[in-house]
């Protein structure tokens, strides 16, 4: 038996037609959230204490067979993965402490929703296994202050993907960023290399999307000190291939 434990949920009514209309859910951590998928939203719920083996969606017996770190025992807002077919915004979210929105999308979703823009993309990995076995979603993340809302959108009606879940944590304030490491070690492995040149150019073409961490970004800005510019990928590139012999 895993720890899953459903949150309290504030209610729903029924229509004269027999329609639920989507809850109002809430934990310590959310004040609300107010589901607008009239089609999928009785599926939707709030649970606590978030392990591996929890259920993924509320629709499916899918479960989470791989959990990084930063989201064990967080708080997890069940989506229906069916509400991917639903294009139109699914639900909204009110902070009742400070916390971090985590949001995870499976990677086969190769075009991702407008609204995710402003969510920074963590580096971590979710498993989720369904009948033909595990599959990876990635993790973008945002915080959020108390009081204020958030608009989980459409997962982008890719019906050939499931849906995206999302979780909740109480916001902790980030390590402070070391002093310079290995100059040039942008994904922080210890040394300087091609993949560093490789990190460095994702970042500046996509930044919301990238993985490198504040850390990373000190130890590849290694020309100017202005932070980093295709100029300090091409003088890892030249690093790496021997034609400067420091950085």
């Amino acid at each position: 038996m895993n720890n899953w434990t459903p949150a309290f949920i504030n209610g729903s009514a029924s229509s004269s037609s027999g329609t639920t209309t989507p809850a109002v859910l809430s934990t310590s951590l959310i004040s609300s959230l107010s589901v607008k998928d009239s089609t999928y939203g009785s599926y939707w719920s709030l649970a606590e204490n978030t392990a591996v083996g929890a259920k993924a969606f509320g629709d499916r017996d899918f479960t989470i067979t791989s959990l990084p770190d930063i989201l064990a025992g967080a708080d997890h807002i069940v989506t229906a993965c069916d509400s991917k077919k639903t294009d139109a915004d699914l639900a909204v979210l009110t902070a009742a402490k400070d916390i971090t929105v985590y949001v995870a999308m499976d990677q086969r979703n190769v075009t991702l929703p407008a609204w995710l823009g402003s969510f920074t993309k963590t580096g971590y990995i979710l498993g989720v296994t369904d009948g033909d076995g595990e599959k990876p979603f990635d993790v973008y993340a945002i915080d959020l202050k108390a009081g204020s809302s958030l608009t989980l959108g459409t997962n982008g009606m890719m019906g050939s993907v499931m849906g995206y879940t999302a979780f909740v944590t109480e916001y902790k304030e980030p390590a402070p960023v070391k002093e310079v490491g290995v100059r040039g070690d942008a994904n922080c492995d210890g040394k300087a290399d091609l993949f560093d040149a490789i990190l460095v150019v994702q970042y500046l073409a996509d930044p919301y999307n990238s993985a490198i961490s504040e850390q990373g970004k000190l130890n590849a800005d290694v020309v100017g000190d202005n932070g980093l510019t295709s100029e300090d990928a091409q003088q890892i590139q030249k690093f790496v291939t021997g034609l400067v012999t420091e950085l």
